[in-house]
């Protein structure tokens, strides 16, 4: 094989007692090793303070998560929902205010994300689409009738008619003009 097949954790070890003998040059060590110093001296403290179980690899999860909510809070939520299916995730943390303390609250996020858990596992209903849909236009049919009037101050006063067709939206027609108002 063209490379050196080497286990991580024997390649730590080998670096730790090179390092701990009296006349070891920690910078050579590291560059013979190819790791940084900080790297190395990481080691090195690691050992120190539990032996070789401490080289290895330590977990990358994070000791706590502020994003989590606590086991009442999610309750709380949830009974929230069921009571009001129509609040959102801001509305239920405005009344969580009220009635808990802030550092019991989560936030609007992770409260939307607590429904939303809520309903992929069936204990909150979703609510039906509310959205309208296209209006009905009106059936009326009358012919076309005016609709608008004004004044505008061209020529010397000109009252501008639109008239509109009574199933369109669109002003098909402008006429009239007159010089006095009345």
């Amino acid at each position: 094989m063209p490379w050196k097949e080497t286990c991580r954790m024997k390649r730590k070890q080998e670096f730790v007692l090179a390092a701990l003998s009296p006349d070891a040059n920690v910078a050579e060590l590291c560059r013979a090793h190819g790791i940084c110093r900080k790297t190395g001296y990481e080691w090195l403290e690691r050992f120190r303070e539990g032996g070789l179980p401490a080289l290895e690899d330590m977990s990358r999860r994070p000791h706590a998560s502020s994003l989590r909510a606590t086991g009442d809070a999610v309750l709380k939520v949830v009974g929230l929902r069921r009571d009001r299916p129509r609040w959102g995730p801001k509305k239920l943390r405005a009344i969580m205010l009220r009635t808990l303390p802030a550092d019991d609250v989560p936030s609007v996020r992770t409260i939307a994300r607590v429904l939303e858990r809520a309903r992929s596992s069936g204990d909150v209903a979703r609510l039906p689409s509310q959205s309208p849909g296209p209006k009905a236009r009106p059936t009326s049919r009358l012919p076309d009738r005016m609709i608008c009037g004004r004044w505008t101050s061209r020529a010397g006063g000109v009252l501008e008619m639109v008239r509109a067709a009574s199933r369109s939206r669109y002003a098909t027609h402008t006429a009239g003009s007159c010089s006095a108002r009345s």
